[in-house]
């Protein structure tokens, strides 16, 4: 079937991303994405520890007068009142962290917008050799319109998030169903969000880009689900892995099945 054989070579575009990536030297184009991740990232973790000791230590202040020195079984609950507390904080530093990290991923996807527009173009001229005149005001419309699909892409699929919890809520079983669709209403987002770059630069529309991804859903789904994968790895070292290889990868291989797919349509690239 047509959609299996697309979704398999949208993988196949990633791993194609990633050969020309560092085939074609723009391995530079990923130490922009770990200075802005390490700096956002040291950014949140000083900000939610300065926080959480606050909360802490206000919960440790109440507790401790609440039991006044009170004893129970022989054991001061002053003690207690800390132990409390203590756990608390090492509970909100694993929750911040956790959340933080998962935030961290989207701030940095929404701000490589003008790296990742920039290499879009950067890739077509190197496959084509076709030279694009860099214009500041086409640029800057360019990260316009990525930074609104990205954010257009999460809502839809934060909405689609929120009907499957109502579902599964309401009816335990659909989780087998919904689960599994979510997981690739996810990978089609990612990937719409990097082939836009190339449906802005060849003037398509945001109703025309929408319509040509659309037709292209199982391609998009395959490129989309190595980002995906790539950005849930579970593991501080797997984040910086992910942000700094998997966004130009991605970006890569959505260019080339851009080009290659508007080709076979008939249409002028």
């Amino acid at each position: 079937m047509k959609v299996f054989s697309d979704f398999f070579k949208g993988i196949d575009y990633f791993f194609k991303g990633l050969s020309f990536l560092f085939n074609k030297g723009l391995w530079y184009y990923m130490i922009y994405p770990i200075v802005m991740w390490v700096a956002m990232f040291l950014a949140v973790l000083f900000l939610v520890g300065d926080m959480v000791d606050s909360w802490t230590k206000w919960l440790e202040a109440y507790l401790q007068d609440w039991v006044g020195g009170k004893m129970l079984f022989s054991v001061k609950l002053d003690f207690l009142a800390k132990a409390i507390a203590a756990f608390t904080n090492l509970l909100l530093r694993f929750a911040f962290w956790f959340i933080g990290g998962t935030f961290v991923k989207y701030l940095t996807l929404i701000l490589l917008s003008p790296m990742l527009s920039r290499l879009s173009e950067v890739t077509e001229s190197k496959m084509t050799g076709k030279k694009f005149d860099f214009s500041f005001g086409q640029f800057m419309k360019d990260i316009i319109r990525g930074i609104g699909i990205t954010l257009r892409n999460m809502v839809i699929e934060y909405l689609f998030i929120i009907a499957g919890f109502f579902v599964c809520f309401f009816f335990p079983p659909a989780v087998i169903v919904v689960a599994p669709f979510l997981f690739f209403v996810s990978c089609y987002y990612y990937g719409f969000t990097m082939m836009d770059y190339s449906c802005e630069r060849h003037k398509l529309s945001i109703s025309e880009g929408t319509s040509f991804i659309h037709r292209n859903k199982a391609l998009v789904c395959g490129i989309g689900l190595c980002l995906l994968l790539l950005l849930r790895i579970p593991t501080l070292f797997g984040d910086l892995i992910a942000i700094t290889i998997g966004p130009a990868a991605t970006c890569i291989a959505a260019t080339l099945a851009f080009y290659e797919r508007r080709k076979e349509e008939g249409a002028e690239v």
